[in-house]
């Protein structure tokens, strides 16, 4: 422990948590054929938080024995392909959507005296969908220069699942 206020805590002690983390990204572009594109982009994330919390300020040798042991893993990821027209008269259509998820599950074991006393067990799953069609383009030329009008339509739709397990003494009891 490199700090006063600390020297007192567990070994295994956290005050900021650490985390592993993989994180992935991917963007592209093809042209077709002349004026016809496909656009992508795409993501994954992975992360896992562990954490270790005593119970007082003067911790017995571990939060394994009167603490809170506290672990987060979030899985996410998103997909968002479009096509891009560009018609002779100088307008654009462009055609696209999203679809992405996450899953968020949490850990959280409350120990007294080396015994897990509650085991908390939150989870949430997202899921997030889209679709959008959009025209844009010229539509006169004034002293100041050309008008220009856009137009779209979408679909958007956001899921939210969430559940809550717990454990007492052994015995599971949803909330």
């Amino acid at each position: 422990r490199h700090r006063s206020y600390t020297s007192k805590l567990a070994p295994d002690a956290t005050m900021i948590g650490g985390m592993e983390q993989l994180s992935l990204v991917m963007a592209g572009q093809q042209s077709l054929i002349d004026g016809f594109k496909f656009e992508i982009d795409a993501n994954y994330l992975h992360r896992s938080t562990p954490q270790c919390f005593t119970a007082t300020a003067v911790a017995p040798g571990s939060c394994y024995d009167d603490g809170a042991v506290i672990s987060s893993k979030v899985e996410s990821w998103s997909i968002s392909p479009s096509f891009r027209v560009d018609l002779a008269s100088g307008w654009k259509v462009r055609f696209g959507g999203t679809y992405s998820g996450s899953d968020t599950v949490i850990s959280t074991s409350n120990r007294v005296r080396g015994v897990e006393t509650v085991l908390a067990l939150p989870r949430y799953e997202n899921t997030f969908k889209s679709v959008e069609l959009g025209v844009e383009g010229s539509l006169f030329t004034l002293p100041g220069g050309t008008a220009r009008a856009a137009f779209g339509v979408g679909y958007r739709s956001n899921k939210l699942n969430h559940g809550f397990g717990r454990v007492i003494g052994g015995g599971s009891s949803p909330v």
